[in-house]
């Protein structure tokens, strides 16, 4: 620093540009980092050929590999990802063996849905550092995310614990990739595990209660997505969830409170609609479950169970023409919809019974003569 305080030095620059990006100030912290690079101006002479640097000079222009990796990373903050790409490749032209600055583009690769280009980096991070448990955790999830590769995330994810037991988010992942194979106490045994290293990572008691509420134990799910109410009290999701859990539970009461406030804070989820018609058809009343049905409906016309459940509330009350238009509908928009078939059968056949009730009424002159046809 010189005698105002001020950055002289491009590890100083390096310093106070960290300290700008920790507070959010990206655009001063690129600045910053900008400055550092500057004051090596022979090094545009090797970047601009993008010709590898002299391994004689790499140690001592390591630090501008890391300007180059920090303000990649600030761009990368900044949504700015091409040039967030070019920085981490100016800082691995630099130092071939920055594992950090792979690991880095390949998360922006991600970002982008390069995921070949993002396995191709984190497979150069870890082949540099095979301790890199984050790069092994990143590759895992570009492996799912990519090809839905379930063999090969998981290997990597488990290769990430086995270097770093105290990764929660690894955890949590593995866990998550459990509940997809259906392996729900292995889930549970690892999404406990992820809670235990912090109990504030809300997504573990989200998947944790999924994984019980896939397992039939709703009361175990309910208390797990109560707690990540309390954690995370703004996002409808939580309590979708366990308006689930409830409705499973034929808490139908529960569970309309928790949709309904799933709701009012997201107005346009059409499942939550959807779930709600559930529980009032549970209850038996079949007028509000069809005003969620039809709302559910509104929302996304192309979705065929609102249909079929809103003609099952229809017959319920005896309107059997509504009925049957919805069965038909259901039917349209998922021809394997054979519950709906029936129903259109059942549905005939109470309007028959209907009609053939009133034919059979007895009949009541009011001191009028009947009419009479020959």
């Amino acid at each position: 620093m010189n005698n105002q305080g001020q950055p002289v030095s491009a590890g100083e620059f390096v310093s106070r540009g960290d300290s700008f990006a920790d507070a959010g100030d990206y655009d001063s912290a690129i600045v910053d980092y900008t400055k550092a690079i500057r004051l090596s101006p022979c090094i545009k002479n090797y970047l601009s050929r993008d010709t590898p640097v002299p391994a004689c000079l790499v140690d001592k222009w390591r630090r501008y590999a890391v300007a180059f990796k920090q303000r990649g990373f600030a761009y990368g903050l900044k949504g700015d990802y091409d040039q967030a790409i070019e920085d981490f490749t100016q800082a691995i032209n630099i130092d071939p063996n920055y594992a950090v600055a792979y690991h880095y583009r390949g998360i922006v690769y991600c970002i982008k849905d390069d995921y070949k280009q993002a396995i191709a980096d984190y497979t150069q991070a870890v082949s540099i550092d095979p301790a890199y448990a984050g790069a092994y955790y990143d590759r895992g999830d570009a492996y799912w995310e990519n090809k839905k590769d379930y063999a090969s995330a998981m290997a990597d994810i488990t290769q990430a614990i086995n270097i770093n037991p105290k990764l929660a988010g690894a955890y949590n992942y593995r866990g998550s990739l459990y509940i997809l194979n259906e392996e729900y106490d292995r889930a549970i045994e690892d999404l406990t595990q992820a809670i235990s290293i912090d109990p504030y990572f809300t997504a573990t008691y989200y998947h944790r209660g999924q994984a019980n509420e896939e397992k039939g134990d709703y009361d175990s799910a309910i208390d797990d997505y109560t707690h990540v109410i309390r954690l995370d009290p703004d996002q409808y999701t939580n309590y979708y969830q366990r308006g689930k859990a409830f409705l499973k539970k034929n808490d139908f009461d529960s569970a309309i409170r928790d949709f309904t406030h799933a709701i009012n804070i997201y107005p346009n989820e059409e499942l939550a609609y959807w779930n709600r018609g559930e529980a009032f058809y549970s209850k038996g009343d079949y007028d509000s479950a069809i005003a969620d049905f039809t709302q559910a409906i509104s929302i996304d016309p192309h979705y065929y169970l609102p249909y079929y459940d809103r003609g099952m509330a229809f017959c319920n009350k005896g309107d059997y023409d509504s009925a049957i238009a919805d069965y038909t509908q259901a039917i349209r928009l998922y021809c394997g919809c054979d519950e709906a078939r029936e129903g259109i059968k059942i549905a005939r056949k109470m309007r028959r019974r209907k009609i053939w009730k009133w034919l059979a009424r007895p009949f009541k002159y009011h001191g009028l003569v009947p009419m009479i046809f020959y």
